[in-house]
This record gives structure tokens, C-alpha cells and sequence, in this order.
């Protein structure tokens, strides 16, 4: 098993965690469409205020788990330049 195969270990993401937060990020159109506008997963939680509040499935915003750099890119990947 190479290294990015064990890096990704829960439907691509790196676990459950980042996970979760990335499916409610791209399924939520709200979520979604404020999403656009970041590069910076931490600067994404506080401009929406969900940096102390959880999913609907209970995973915390800002759960030490989550892959912050994974995070990161995946906004990079669907920013838009206002």
C-alpha cells in the first residue's frame, strides 16, 4: 500500500472526521456558495460562526482531527476570485 492510499482511509479523506465536515461543506448550497469565497478552513469556521458548533451527525467544526491542510485545499479548489 503506497503512502497515498494510507493517507486516504475514509472515502478519500484522510478519516472520518474531515470526512464529514468536507460532505456538509458540499452538500449544504448554503454552506456551499459562503464556502467559495475562502482558502483558509480556519477562516471559513469563524466568518460563518461554526467554529464551536458541530454537524448534524456530531462532528465538531473544529475537531482536532481534521485534516486541516486536506481542508485547505479542497476550498482552494473551489474558490472563486470576487
Amino acid at each position: 500500500m503506497n503512502t497515498e492510499t494510507k493517507s486516504k482511509k475514509y472515502n478519500g479523506w484522510t478519516n472520518r472526521e474531515t470526512w464529514n465536515v468536507a460532505l456538509y461543506i458540499n452538500n449544504e448550497e448554503n454552506l456551499y456558495k459562503t464556502s467559495r469565497h475562502f482558502t483558509n478552513y480556519r477562516d471559513f469556521l469563524f466568518a460563518t460562526g461554526l467554529h464551536d458548533q458541530k454537524t448534524p451527525d456530531g462532528v465538531a467544526w473544529d475537531d482536532p482531527l481534521i485534516n486541516h491542510a486536506e481542508m485547505n485545499q479542497m476550498l482552494k479548489d473551489q474558490y472563486i476570485n470576487n
